[in-house]
């Protein structure tokens, strides 16, 4: 961790291993150094719950870690969505406000999205 770290950034859990990162020491990390800490549950975000729920032993992944402030899940991986579609969850909209774009000077007037994208394929 240096200066110019902007956050930490743990998988829950790991494509294509399977391990979860051991989110809670990651986030003492992060709370330590006022860094927030975005989870990667991509592959697992939509799959862990229902384990956990099952009776099986997992680390904590998810919101219940207090330094966690984002979350991503791909939809389409056990979501039944289409592919290419993911969600990103914030703990708070303190954090998601830095996600939106405007962009006022675009010849087709005001332009603004959520994404990086600014639009997806038409399938999604």
């Amino acid at each position: 961790i240096t200066p110019n770290t902007i956050l930490l950034l743990a998988s829950a859990p790991q494509y294509c291993h399977g391990i979860v990162d051991p989110i809670e020491q990651i986030g003492e990390i992060a709370a330590e150094f006022g860094l927030p800490l975005h989870v990667d549950a991509c592959f697992g975000g939509f799959m862990l719950p229902w384990v956990e729920k099952l009776g099986y032993e997992l680390p904590q992944f998810d919101f219940r870690v207090n330094a966690v402030t984002s979350m991503s899940a791909d939809i389409h991986k056990y979501g039944f969505g289409l592919k290419g579609s993911s969600v990103v969850l914030y703990r708070s909209n303190d954090i998601r406000k830095y996600q939106i774009f405007a962009y006022s000077e675009w010849p087709g007037g005001l332009f603004g999205s959520p994404g990086l994208a600014g639009t997806r394929p038409g399938r999604c």
